[in-house]
């Protein structure tokens, strides 16, 4: 039989539900700042589409005998394979004692090891030092050794009752309004506003766990909230803040505005850009006078609605719960207080904790 050298093109193979996963597994990767893990998996979802190892090469910048490696990896491991320094075989990088310990560490909880914010997201690992185990463990080590010792990521609950399942809407090329260009050309600064609720029910997140045990949140079931105004200037990252104990309206909208904002970043011959969603105290008559009489001071932009994900400082209420309030419990709302604004205040004198959250909107 003649053969003519002829080799069959290799596809990765899956079906709707891969595409929905490695959508997902892209977006982790870009919040966890691994672009090679983007690349991968941007060359799978190619050759899911159609797309031949010599295309997606080209389309990626990338040698063309790259490609037939990830997609064999993708065929053969599904999502294991797609992660950073993946090996067939490869053994576990912790000893039996040190995945006992490890174990330990997430039966005991994150605050029973120093973590002072409880926040049960970060990778178990980064408690090697407080208990001895050897040498860090990354996020994606641990998503390779969690067969191995019996882990799972899974969602916290609370034991009164399901949590609601969190939702990143997925952040594509940012349009900032015409206040940009007018403010680079007038020297004005761009501030984006907001308001946010947390409320003392900790708010519930993905976690590492043994497998099959489940993390339990306690909560005493009361619906106490606390409201905060927040505002946050693009270029520095300067951030201020506003307790409110009522309600959000406009006698309390501008008094955050005349107490906090204007004073803290309007600077003579400096007007502020100021960027608000569609709240309906916002456009309020009261609130449209007062914009109006301060103009010298203050120019006001408003977003289209529905889209939170084009405020700014929606990034500092979804970094805040990341880092004081996912899966954590207050006994007091006096507790929840202080957690904010010691996280508030952090970020106030540490503002290169938050430049990185900013940049999509520059």
């Amino acid at each position: 039989m003649r053969h003519d050298g002829y080799m069959r093109p290799a596809f990765a193979q899956g079906k709707k539900t891969a595409v929905a996963k490695l959508l997902e597994l892209r977006r982790q990767a870009q919040r966890d700042k691994e672009p090679r893990m983007v690349l991968r998996i941007q060359g799978i979802l190619m050759s899911l589409d159609g797309h031949t190892a010599g295309e997606i090469a080209n389309h990626l910048k990338v040698h063309r005998s790259t490609v037939p490696l990830w997609i064999d990896q993708w065929n053969r491991y599904g999502k294991e394979g797609l992660l950073e320094g993946h090996r067939s075989g490869r053994p576990t990088g912790l000893s039996q004692e040190e995945r006992e310990r490890l174990c330990d560490i997430l039966d005991s909880g994150p605050v029973a090891y120093g973590l002072e914010n409880g926040d049960l997201d970060q990778p178990p690992g980064t408690l090697h030092h407080r208990r001895g185990i050897r040498a860090a463990v990354s996020r994606r080590t641990c998503a390779q050794v969690a067969p191995a010792v019996g882990l799972l990521d899974a969602t916290a609950h609370h034991p009164a009752g399901p949590g609601r399942c969190r939702a990143t809407p997925q952040m594509g090329a940012l349009y900032v309004p015409e206040s940009k260009k007018k403010a680079q050309s007038e020297g004005a600064v761009i501030v984006f506003e907001d308001e946010a609720s947390f409320r003392q029910t900790p708010t519930l997140h993905a976690t590492w766990a043994r497998r099959g045990s489940q993390p339990q949140i306690p909560t005493r079931g009361e619906r106490n909230t606390q409201k905060i105004f927040g505002a946050v200037q693009l270029d520095n990252a300067k951030f201020v803040y506003l307790h409110q104990e009522d309600y959000f309206q406009w006698e309390t909208y501008l008094a955050f505005l005349e107490q906090v904002a204007v004073p803290a970043f309007y600077r003579r011959r400096h007007r502020i850009y100021l960027i608000q969603d569609n709240a309906s105290y916002h456009k309020k008559q009261e609130t449209h006078n007062w914009f109006k009489a301060n103009r010298r001071y203050v120019e006001v932009f408003q977003l289209p609605p529905y889209w939170p994900e084009l405020n700014a400082t929606e990034r500092i209420w979804n970094y805040t719960r990341k880092h004081v309030t996912h899966n954590r419990f207050f006994e007091r709302p006096q507790d929840l207080c202080n957690a904010l604004f010691h996280n508030f205040d952090y970020v106030r004198h540490h503002p290169q904790e938050i430049e990185n959250l900013l940049h999509p909107f520059f």
